[in-house]
């Protein structure tokens, strides 16, 4: 792919060109579909998402009388914390309302303003086709759908991150003192809502060093403007509490070939993580690598097309368009690549740091290019074909929302030990997310639950509770093996049994019998 051109002209369609009456009137509906099909599934069993430990974190906090006190609260409890998101989550909070349900839909409204915006950046780059199937596959996105949900950072800064990128491509094909205002304050707010986005910015100074080298002022000038910002962000970083910070990554770990090649799985949407969704799909069969590979598929051809091809009335004008789409598909790319890469370099020369939604905003690129590929093919018939391929894979993935909550489902859970633990049975639960999160969703009394953060601690107390005639309950979650638990009940000799729960995990409640007696879990 090439670069850009010095001072060629903008050529490609921008968000405010006139169009036909009759061909604005479709892309307003097309577009007004998708965004009512986005909302339906963003919404679709919302009362049912449990909060676990990452939006717990703020929501206990939600009751401070002031914002300096709730962010206090905050960053005693997630010390990397920046504080753009948490300020407009308390000023959120003061408009709707505490409750779950009131915080989640933030994010469902940060979720569909991104796909307005994720069409607005797709049609300037390369059509309203490409904006219009770039919007629908994010709309149809697991991944999407999951962070349009979060009580969390992310959807903001996928909001930010395509403001972002949207006034970067203004400022590339004209400079005008509104696109270079908007560009550094969404740049600005975007880092200071995750720290991990300074590497959109990283992208965005290497597209300028590598594909307008020659534009040495532009250059200079951005790299100054950005400087101060780094500078804040600097001095943000040196008010971290380290030890802390040490220790809510300590369970982080260094990237392997799986966790890098998982990345495009997730990217793509046919999962919310790292986690197959088979076991949630009704076919109990994920099609989410045949959805990746097809993406990839198209993206690749897309790229090589611009690579090799070039149609003899482009070779013929004197217009840059080609050579621009070509650009323009460089810093696409660029978008998707690099700020995975620096986070899979960060965690082996400084600290594992490899999680995938520390990146999401990189995920942006996939749909955008995945709308220009499909856009470019001349056939309507075919066009629609593909569309349509791609949304039934979608839909199959999309399936598993029927089978219950996407997040661990510690409401149900809490309701169960409400109803079957009585005050002196003792309630265990493995790690301390976990427990924070049934802390969160249930009435139980706190002294009555217990944390226990590794495997081989768990039989002790199991024991003593058995001993002195107390019924025991273990709270897990499905990402851990509890065949080593399993196998200390049966080494005791202790009778077992146990409930599943929904949820992405699935969570499982072992119930461990005070004396000898059925312990099957109904």
């Amino acid at each position: 792919m090439g670069c850009v051109k010095e001072g060629a002209s903008a050529s490609l369609p921008g968000p405010l060109q006139q169009l036909p009456k009759a061909g604005a009137a479709r892309t307003f509906i097309a577009l007004a579909a998708i965004t009512l099909i986005a909302l339906g599934l963003r919404v679709w069993n919302l009362k049912s998402e449990s909060p676990w430990w990452d939006e717990v974190a703020s929501l206990k906090y939600l009751d401070a009388p002031t914002l300096t006190a709730f962010l206090q609260n905050e960053r005693a409890t997630d010390p990397p914390m920046t504080p753009v998101y948490f300020t407009t989550e308390y000023y959120w909070s003061r408009l709707v309302g505490t409750s779950v349900l009131g915080m989640r839909l933030l994010s469902v409204l940060l979720g569909l303003l991104t796909i307005q915006m994720l069409f607005m950046l797709t049609r300037r780059l390369y059509g309203d086709t490409a904006g219009l199937i770039s919007s629908l596959f994010l709309a149809l996105s697991l991944l999407h759908i999951y962070y349009s949900q979060e009580i969390r950072v992310y959807a903001l800064v996928l909001l930010l991150s395509l403001i972002s990128m949207y006034a970067f491509i203004g400022i590339l094909e004209g400079g005008r003192a509104g696109w270079w205002a908007m560009h550094l304050a969404a740049n600005l707010l975007v880092v200071f809502t995750h720290f991990f986005a300074i590497l959109l910015i990283a992208t965005q100074a290497c597209f300028l060093l590598v594909c307008r080298r020659r534009e040495k002022r532009l250059t200079a000038v951005w790299i100054a403007c950005h400087s101060v910002i780094g500078l804040f962000l600097g001095a943000w970083v040196l008010t971290i509490n380290t030890a802390m910070l040490s220790q809510a990554a300590s369970w982080m770990v260094k990237p392997g070939l799986r966790e890098i090649g998982m990345f495009w799985l997730v990217f793509a949407g046919g999962r919310a993580s790292n986690e197959n969704p088979a076991a949630h799909l009704p076919s109990g069969v994920s099609l989410d690598v045949v959805l990746a590979g097809l993406l990839l598929f198209l993206i690749l051809w897309y790229s090589a097309t611009l690579l090799v091809r070039e149609t003899e009335r482009e070779a013929q004008a004197k217009t840059s368009s080609i050579n621009r789409k070509k650009a323009y598909s460089v810093l696409m790319v660029m978008w998707l690549v690099i700020p995975p890469a620096a986070l899979c370099i960060a965690s082996y020369v400084f600290r594992p740091c490899f999680v995938y939604r520390y990146v999401l905003f990189s995920s942006l690129p996939v749909y955008a290019l995945a709308g220009a590929s499909t856009a470019v093919i001349r056939s309507a018939r075919a066009r629609g074909v593909l569309v349509a391929v791609v949304a039934i894979l979608y839909a199959h993935q999309l399936s598993a929302l029927a089978s219950g909550p996407f997040r661990p489902d510690w409401q149900s859970v809490s309701r169960y030990l409400e109803t079957k633990a009585s005050p002196n049975d003792s309630i265990l639960v493995f790690q301390d997310i976990n427990l924070i999160a049934l802390e969160f969703n249930s009435d139980l009394p706190r002294n009555q639950m217990k944390n226990i953060s590794v495997w081989s601690e768990l039989c002790g107390p199991a024991m003593a509770a058995h001993t002195a005639g107390r019924d025991v309950w273990f709270v897990v979650w499905m990402w851990s093996d509890p065949r080593k638990l399993e196998a200390c009940f049966i080494s005791n000799n202790l009778e077992f049994g146990h409930k599943d729960f929904d949820g992405w995990p699935n969570l499982r409640v072992y119930h461990v019998p005070a004396q000898r007696q059925t312990a099957g879990v109904s």
